[in-house]
């Protein structure tokens, strides 16, 4: 398969599981694709060569639980609304060419439990904090600065604090025990 993705996809008023992974398609991602109402739940764009902003209009799929467009050439910023997506369980945006801040409204969301947005060039956390619980969290191979006060898997304290390493971006591996809760498997 070549090219992008199908405009026509965008009418498929029943469809709930698309997976284009590893198809060498390229181009925008339309926000056509994305329309109110959608039932889409299962969105795999992974391993392609996808260009352009990840379009606001993906918060048309309410039910979405599976957003993976991981290893792309995806820029531009993650959508401010992104929280509006309050049934994502896993968002995979590794490797890509995303810029600005990881948005604050991730963190409103309740089912979230996997985020990986490593290898963009994130350069900031929004300030707000991540109050619900996230079992995987990968942020390492951007340009953050060391994180900013926020509540990251329940654990409720500053991490520069945490570690006597001032560039957090050198800890790969780490358990962080706090009293709200217990990190395993830091990756920044």
């Amino acid at each position: 398969m070549t090219g992008g993705i199908p405009l026509s996809i965008g009418n498929l008023t029943h469809l709930v599981w698309l997976n284009v992974n590893d198809n060498g398609l390229s181009g925008e991602i339309s926000p056509k694709l994305f329309n109110h109402g959608s039932p889409l739940r299962f969105l795999f764009l992974a391993i392609n060569d996808f260009s352009g902003n990840i379009p606001s209009t993906i918060v048309n799929c309410q039910n979405l639980t599976f957003f993976h467009a991981y290893e792309n050439a995806l820029a531009g910023i993650i959508p401010r609304n992104i929280g509006d997506l309050q049934f994502l369980t896993s968002l995979l945006l590794k490797g890509n060419n995303l810029t600005g801040t990881v948005p604050a409204s991730l963190g409103t969301i309740k089912t979230l439990t996997e985020l990986d947005l490593s290898f963009n060039r994130m350069e900031g956390v929004e300030p707000g904090s991540f109050t619900y619980s996230i079992s995987r969290c990968s942020i390492y191979g951007n340009t953050l600065p060391c994180l900013p006060s926020v509540d990251l898997y329940g654990c409720k304290a500053d991490p520069c604090t945490l570690c006597p390493i001032k560039d957090v971006s050198q800890i790969y591996n780490a358990t962080i025990s706090a009293e709200a809760g217990e990190v395993k498997f830091l990756f920044i």
